[in-house]
């Protein structure tokens, strides 16, 4: 069974991949917004989700670039570990800092690869790392209909 895996076609285990991050989003937005009751099942599902789907990229962009590919792949668990632990010191949140470095390595691996087009690679890198890491910067004014943590923390 696993020589078959290892043996499937990149653009395969791109679908996959692509598969199981709608299945990740889906549980968590479910979770999320509709039975908080489940919210806990819903995070699990979403969280191991995107463990397959950070590995099945790994392996998809492992001719690319092993390093970077590896770089990015180490980036994710690191950040679903600290999601998950809710982890924000100081009202920083540290995995949308990891989760937009992981998707500014990928999307570079996507501009670089002949799987998807290399316009997608470049908007998908800017569009999602920019706006995660537009969310967390202090200096920006904070609208009376945005609430994050870091607006009510003390400055030091």
């Amino acid at each position: 069974m696993m020589k078959r895996i290892a043996e499937a076609s990149a653009r395969f285990k791109a679908r996959i991949a692509g598969a199981l991050f709608l299945l990740g989003l889906l549980s968590a937005v479910f979770g999320e917004f509709f039975v908080r009751r489940l919210e806990i099942a819903a995070d699990l599902i979403a969280v191991s989700s995107m463990i397959a789907v950070t590995l099945l990229l790994y392996g998809t962009f492992k001719p690319v670039n092993r390093g970077l590919s590896l770089l990015a792949a180490s980036f994710n668990p690191v950040g679903l570990t600290f999601g998950a632990f809710r982890w924000n010191p100081r009202g920083v949140d540290i995995p949308v800092v990891f989760d937009g470095f992981y998707c500014l390595l990928i999307g570079y691996l996507i501009f670089r690869s002949a799987l998807l087009p290399r316009i997608l690679g470049g908007i998908a890198s800017a569009t999602k790392s920019l706006a995660q890491q537009w969310s967390n910067c202090p200096s920006l004014p904070v609208y009376p209909t945005v609430r994050s943590s870091w607006s009510r923390s003390p400055r030091v």
